[in-house]
C-alpha cells in the first residue's frame, strides 16, 4: 500500500511501474530486474502479468459493461465472443454483481458499481501484480469498506501481489500486510501496516 499527499508521486509511481511512463531517475525492480532494462519483448511480458485498476475506473463509455471487462481478452486471447462474456459474467459474480449489469453501459451504473465492474476487467485474466490507483475515492464509508473487500477477497483467489495507491488509512489498515509512505516524491518510511502508527 502507498500513502501519501495530494501530487506526492504516488500515482506516478504506479504508471512508471506499468511502463505508461519513463521515470527519469530511480530504480523499478521486479523479481530483482531493473525494469528500465527491459527489452520491449519483457516489457510486454511484464505488461501481461499486471493489471491496472485507474482511480476513475476508465471504463469505454461505448462498450457494454462485459465487453469492458473482456477487452483484454479480445485483444489478448483467441477466444469468440461466447466464451469472452461467460468470462466476464463469471467475473461480475466475482465482485457481487449479476448477470443483469452485464450489457448496461457505464453511464447507467453507481460510482460504486463502476468500481466494481473496474476490478472485474482487471482481474478478468487473472494477473500476477494489481495496481490500484484510489480504489475508493469519492465512496461512502459502507461502499469503502465493500471494494476494499473486495480487493483483498480477488487477490488472494488469483494469488496476485496488489501495489495500492491510498488517502484512506482506515483501510490501508485493513487490506494490506505493508505500507509505503511517499512524501515530496520520496519513500519516507515503508514497514508492517502493525508499524505504521507508531
Amino acid at each position: 500500500m502507498i500513502i501519501g499527499p495530494s501530487a506526492c508521486g504516488k500515482t506516478v509511481l504506479l504508471k512508471c511501474t506499468i511502463g505508461l511512463l519513463i521515470s527519469d531517475s530511480g530504480t523499478l525492480r521486479f523479481y530483482g530486474e531493473d525494469t528500465a532494462s527491459f527489452s520491449n519483448r519483457d516489457r510486454e511480458l511484464f505488461k501481461a502479468d499486471a493489471g491496472m485498476l485507474f482511480h476513475q475506473s476508465a471504463l469505454f463509455d461505448s462498450m457494454t459493461v462485459w465487453k469492458n471487462i473482456g477487452f483484454r481478452l479480445d485483444q489478448t486471447q483467441d477466444m469468440g465472443r461466447t466464451e469472452v462474456r461467460q468470462i466476464a459474467v463469471q467475473k461480475l459474480s466475482n465482485v457481487g454483481l449479476n448477470s443483469d449489469v452485464a450489457d448496461l453501459y457505464p453511464n447507467e451504473l453507481s460510482g460504486g458499481v463502476k468500481k466494481r465492474v473496474g476490478l472485474a476487467r482487471v482481474i478478468s485474466d487473472t494477473p500476477k501484480i494489481l495496481l490500484i490507483d484510489e480504489p475508493t475515492a469519492g465512496l461512502d464509508p459502507i461502499m469503502t469498506n465493500n471494494i476494499n473487500q473486495l480487493i483483498k477477497r480477488n487477490a488472494e483467489i488469483i494469488g496476485a501481489t496488489t501495489v495500492s495507491v491510498t488517502s484512506d488509512m482506515d483501510g490501508a489498515r485493513n487490506i494490506t500486510d505493508r505500507i509505503a509512505m511517499i512524501f515530496e516524491g520520496k519513500t519516507v518510511w515503508c514497514g508492517p501496516v502493525e508499524e505504521a502508527d507508531k
